[in-house]
């Protein structure tokens, strides 16, 4: 691990198995783990909820605390992930400017929102989460989002009483889903 004061850098040795595309290691990711015994250990305990999900997560919580998204390379035969401090780094030698912007746009909507009554801070937490992973339960949700379950449970309410969201199937393996009018309703903004 390499800390600096703008960016933390994680090296593991050894390159991405073959069969994953760095180019597409966040939409097309599974696990392939070089140690299925702490793998599984860390399962057990749960340390990891679900097997390929970790690019993912770690893209969400970077946008969820309002920080650049995580840059994965191969390095002189390792393979590195880079978190940047905030938006506003240069990440390849080009000012990301979108994402200032970004962030500003959704400081301003999410404080209007809040006294207009819209989603506020972690109501949209929820929501975005959901519209990443679409048939997520609120346990696991918890989990991941490091939020309580009741807290979760109640931007959850909140939401579906909003009609953005809904739940379908079973209490034991259901989930939550967008709605049309969660879809139609500018998901950039909320």
């Amino acid at each position: 691990m390499r800390i600096f004061d703008d960016r933390v850098e994680i090296w593991s040795p050894g390159l991405l198995p073959r069969e994953l595309n760095l180019s597409r290691i966040e939409t097309e990711c599974r696990s392939i783990p070089r140690n299925k015994k702490l793998a599984e250990l860390f399962f057990k305990v749960n340390l990891i909820e679900n097997w390929g999900t970790g690019f993912a997560r770690m893209i969400y919580q970077c946008k969820a605390n309002s920080n650049a998204r995580p840059v994965f390379e191969e390095k002189t035969g390792a393979f590195v992930i880079t978190f940047y401090k905030t938006k506003d780094v240069s990440i390849n030698g080009e000012l990301n400017g979108e994402l200032n912007g970004e962030l500003n746009g959704e400081l301003n909507g999410e404080l209007n929102g809040e006294l207009n009554g819209e989603l506020n801070t972690g109501q949209n937490s929820v929501y975005r989460y959901i519209k990443i992973h679409e048939g997520i339960n609120a346990g696991i949700m918890s989990k991941e989002l490091k939020i309580p379950f009741s807290t979760v449970d109640k931007h959850i309410r909140i939401l579906t009483k909003k009609n953005l969201i809904e739940r379908r199937g079973s209490k034991k393996t259901g989930g939550y889903y967008l709605t049309i009018k969660g879809i139609s309703k500018n998901p950039d903004k909320v």
